[in-house]
């Protein structure tokens, strides 16, 4: 019953509709076609308004939507922001590899070292032959009997080798410690050595007493008159010492032999006048070759030790 009478009512409100918009046109006869379009469309705008409350069976239905508009262009880059806030740093990532080693400028260590010390590089260079060495050192030369330069002779010897002697005496060599013995053995002798750290920095030492002893007392260091500017003396903490190599172990540790056994994390891998063990580390291998002066460990690019007879 409810759906009948509405039906009926919507029929009604629709036919005063239709009287009324003819009455609406017979006034309007005389006005232009613009205006009354106009009107009616106002009036369908008032309906249009109020379809949301129509039923669903009304004879008013609202269309579909229209289909959505193509985007325009975008629009230009606008410009760069400031930068952010620094982020935290990184952690430190592992030491790369060592660096080949530089080749040593001979040239530039004749400059630094002192003019009055002979290099004993080319015609003054120490020799093997004792009768040679002899007539140098009465001339008052100073004779090379230990020089480090590049690595080029290893020095990790046994006790034959450091007694007779190796190398090339315009590179790097040992005299042998029986020549050294015999031509300190008579007459009063000084020793100088000379040391270039790698970053350049030379150092000297020179002692006004220098002998070593025969080979029944393993050529016992006996040194002393130390002036120079190596901290610890240089040379001074072997005093008194025997010669120790990989095969004649003489030195003063007990627990290993210097020569070859790392003391406190070090291996010289050389012979030497250990005790426990040394300071001065210029017989190992040319890469640990090194001075522990005051401060701290000094890594070495060239190394000399030289004597002269004073009397």
């Amino acid at each position: 019953m409810p759906e009948f009478f509405y039906f009926y009512q919507m029929r009604l409100l629709y036919v005063l509709f239709l009287l009324a918009m003819s009455h609406k046109m017979d006034a309007m006869s005389n006005s232009s076609s613009s205006s009354f379009k106009s009107s009616v469309c106002q009036q369908c705008v008032r309906w249009c308004d109020s379809a949301d409350n129509v039923a669903a069976e009304s004879p008013i239905k609202v269309g579909n939507a229209g289909s959505k508009k193509i985007c325009g262009r975008p629009g230009p880059i606008g410009p760069i922001g400031r930068p952010g806030v620094v982020g935290p740093r990184g952690i430190t990532g592992p030491v790369g590899p060592p660096g080949t080693e530089g080749v040593v400028n001979m040239t530039a260590i004749v400059e630094v070292i002192d003019r009055r010390i002979e290099l004993a590089i080319g015609a003054n260079a120490g020799s093997k032959n004792l009768s040679d060495i002899k007539s140098r050192l009465e001339g008052g030369n100073w004779v090379v009997f230990q020089r480090r330069m590049d690595g080029s002779v290893d020095f990790n010897r046994y006790w034959d080798d450091y007694r007779n002697g190796f190398g090339e005496s315009n590179g790097e060599f040992w005299l042998g410690l029986e020549n050294v013995y015999q031509l300190t053995k008579s007459g009063r002798h000084e020793l100088r050595i000379d040391i270039i750290a790698r970053n350049g920095t030379y150092y000297t030492a020179r002692y006004s007493s220098f002998w070593i002893g025969a080979k029944d007392d393993n050529y016992r260091l006996h040194v002393g008159g130390y002036t120079g500017n190596m901290s610890r003396e240089g040379l001074m903490y072997n005093n008194n010492k025997q010669f120790t190599t990989r095969d004649a172990d003489h030195d003063s540790w007990g627990d290993g032999n210097c020569a070859i056994d790392a003391y406190n994390g070090v291996s010289t891998d050389g012979g030497w006048w250990y005790g426990t063990c040394t300071y001065l580390y210029i017989n190992g291998l040319f890469k640990n070759i090194r001075w522990y002066g005051t401060a701290g460990r000094l890594n070495l690019r060239f190394a000399e030790m030289k004597i002269r007879k004073t009397a």
